[in-house]
């Protein structure tokens, strides 16, 4: 019998031959920066409400990822694959909303999504404090810093600038730690 002889180009053919199997088995290029922004509004253009729940779906309806939007109605989400991918949104005392995203050929995409409210469900009211509730804040201001600041306030109301600069300053005056009146002085 023969000694089998293998030349070096020969050797390296196989070895190659051998690998492509492996080869064609590398993982898929990373779906790398890939981002979904979601910006939720309500009827009259305003942000939606915080805490909408938003739901990243497949196109076949199964679930990839859940969020919920921030106090400017926004949620973000980071897709795992090119793909097609459905955002949908639900709000008590709100229609579910949807929209359908395409990110085959794209690596970030935006969903504007309007919410409708509900006819047969009134929306239900962020939580706000009864008017008997007063805050600890509101009970250290005097009662004549107080009415300074209301004055203030409903004139720069009525688009008088001065009247409600000079109203705040004196609520300032009578109270230096009244800081609704800082806060609606520097707006002004």
């Amino acid at each position: 019998m023969r000694p089998l002889h293998c030349s070096v180009p020969s050797t390296l053919l196989a070895i190659f031959l051998c690998n492509v199997p492996a080869l064609a088995q590398r993982p898929v290029k990373p779906f790398n920066n890939a981002s979904i922004q979601v910006q939720v509004r309500l009827p009259d253009g305003t942000a939606g409400p915080r805490g909408a729940m938003v739901s990243l779906l497949a196109e076949d309806g199964s679930p990839v990822d859940e969020g919920q939007t921030d106090t400017s109605g926004r949620c973000r989400f980071t897709p795992p694959v090119p793909t097609v991918y459905v955002v949908r949104v639900k709000q008590p005392g709100y229609l579910e909303a949807s929209a359908r995203l395409d990110m085959q050929n794209t690596h970030t995409t935006f969903a504007n999504i309007s919410l409708k409210p509900d006819p047969s469900h009134p929306p239900i009211a962020e939580a706000i404090a009864p008017p008997s509730a007063v805050s600890a804040i509101d009970l250290s201001v005097p009662a004549e810093s107080r009415k300074e600041f209301a004055l203030g306030q409903h004139a720069l109301e009525a688009h008088d600038l001065d009247g409600g600069v000079a109203h705040l300053k004196k609520a300032i005056e009578l109270h230096d730690q009244f800081p609704q009146a800082y806060t609606l002085l520097g707006m002004a």
